[in-house]
């Protein structure tokens, strides 16, 4: 079947905007030309994409008008070929206008409605990570378990609250919470973009839910070194305190754990590094290769066994009660948004992605500026690296010791 493309006209308005245009080339004579009625300055309109930027402001909206507009030229030209007719231009054109003339809007979508199909566009784009469509879709549940129907025009701060102490009603912690309102008002912004949601409450600060520090643990290198003398019970355990190791000097995220390998392996001027873009930024990495890590990658050929997230967690808190990680610490949490401590020896705390804590916090405790880890690691700005800088007093008081400062080593300046 023939392409459908979308471009903007050349000649722009006095308001600096430029008309946009469906194009359709069909048996070598025939090209239609079509106006969609929505005009776009040029600097907002991806050529390549054939799409508005995404920082456009009412990007949602005109990409789902341009999808619209080639879904039915599509839909309509099947029709006529079905049928063994090659239909005019000008036919083509008087079907379109059918289709696409506004109709009376009887019903508005609800909230339920509309995030539903939110999360149906997203899962067939490539921009959006399988943990983020997990994130709506975890949304959506909550909601519908809340209340089955949510027009729009309820959304005030009142059910903005009632919402938010469901969620602690439910036992949820009180980041997960912050994290599900977050979501939640990029779901209302986008809504309201496109026209379908007209108050603005939920900005309002009088929804509030803040982020809180819970324990969340890091593996120094004499712990670390450890775990790796295990002797394991099988092969898959073996594999699973490798990959652990892997991480805790490489600091990927799971997502990006396997993209470890000969493919992003370089060497530059004598220095070993994985360069690879991150799945969830889309931003790149350069790590430095630690003597540990290449060993692990030679045993494995450059190419690390694969383990689901689930499979990887369990071994790798076994492996931490065999290497007698027994430390028992204090474990503070906000279920239903109401601290509690107890306390668990430090193997029950391992995760996988104690793996990228640990190499944030390692490389702070050698001396590295905070800016080089953040690089390294891939963290973009300091708000989002914090959480993950889980050094004690102690700690920070070892790394002030060893500073010149401390040990009374000279600085020489220019002219000393």
């Amino acid at each position: 079947m023939p392409e459908i493309h979308f471009y903007h006209e050349k000649k722009a308005g006095k308001d600096g905007k430029c008309l946009l245009f469906l194009q359709m080339n069909y048996y070598s004579k025939y090209r239609l030309k079509h106006s969609i009625g929505e005009r776009i300055h040029p600097d907002q309109w991806d050529k390549s994409r054939e799409m508005p930027r995404k920082n456009y402001r009412h990007y949602h909206s005109l990409r789902q008008i341009l999808e619209a507009y080639r879904d039915t030229t599509d839909n309509i030209f099947r029709d006529y070929i079905a049928k063994r007719i090659i239909p005019s231009t000008v036919a083509l054109k008087e079907a379109i206008k059918e289709k696409m003339a506004p109709r009376e809007v009887v019903k508005k979508t609800d909230l339920i409605s509309y995030l539903e199909k939110f999360i149906q566009e997203r899962s067939r784009s490539a921009s959006f990570t399988t943990g983020t469509i997990q994130t709506y879709r975890s949304l959506l549940a909550d909601l519908k378990r809340y209340q089955e129907y949510i027009p729009f025009e309820s959304i005030d701060v009142r059910w903005l609250n009632t919402f938010k102490n469901s969620l602690n009603d439910i036992g949820l912690a009180q980041n997960t919470v912050t994290k599900k309102l977050s979501t939640l008002r990029t779901v209302l912004t986008e809504a309201t973009e496109d026209g379908l949601n007209t108050s603005y409450q939920y900005k309002s600060n009088r929804v509030k839910s803040s982020r809180v520090e819970t324990t969340q643990i890091y593996l120094s290198e004499p712990e670390i070194e450890r775990f790796y003398r295990v002797e394991c019970q099988n092969k898959e355990q073996e594999e699973a305190r490798d990959i652990f190791v892997l991480m805790c000097y490489t600091g990927p995220r799971v997502s990006d754990a396997w993209k470890i390998s000969k493919s992003t392996f370089f060497v530059e001027e004598g220095i070993e590094y994985f360069m690879f873009n991150q799945k969830k930024t889309k931003q790149p990495v350069y790590i430095p290769v630690h003597p540990y890590v290449r060993e692990i990658m030679e045993k494995y050929n450059w190419e690390l066994p694969t383990r689901s997230r689930q499979r990887l967690s369990d071994h790798i808190k076994n492996i931490g009660k065999l290497a007698k990680l027994d430390q028992m610490i204090d474990l503070v949490s906000y279920p239903g948004s109401k601290m509690t401590i107890t306390k668990a020896p430090k193997w029950t705390q391992i995760k996988t992605h104690t793996g990228r804590r640990s190499l944030a916090c390692n490389m702070l405790l050698a001396g590295v500026p905070e800016k080089i880890v953040m690089s390294v690691g891939g963290w973009k700005s300091s708000k989002s690296f914090q959480p993950y800088v889980r050094l004690t007093a102690n700690d920070k008081l070892k790394v002030a010791s060893r500073s010149h400062f401390f040990t009374g080593a000279r600085v020489i300046g220019i002219g000393s």
